[in-house]
């Protein structure tokens, strides 16, 4: 099990929980990669999956992708990042 793997479970166990918000909430992880897309292209790309299968931590309000991403970013290749859902992204180091 990668670090990263054993912070999120971690996370998990210390009352970091996903629960529903609503329709328009974004993920944070995918939002933060759209915005250096933004600044490297120098136009707003498209906003595809930002809002989709978004969850808020009910102990520190992180909102994030509690399922796999339909919309691959940059960040999601990175080996950090590797297997690991949004929600556990934003919940490692």
């Amino acid at each position: 099990m990668s670090p990263e793997k054993r912070q999120s479970n971690a996370a998990f166990s210390s009352d970091h929980k996903p629960e529903e918000t609503g329709p328009k909430t974004l993920c944070a992880v995918c939002k933060l990669d759209w915005n250096i897309v933004c600044k490297k292209i120098g136009k707003d790309p498209p906003k595809v999956g930002l809002t989709r299968g978004v969850a808020r931590c009910k102990d520190c309000g992180i909102t994030a992708h509690s399922l796999p991403c339909v919309h691959l970013r940059t960040i999601h290749s990175l080996t950090e990042s590797v297997g690991l859902m949004c929600f556990e992204t934003a919940h490692t180091k």
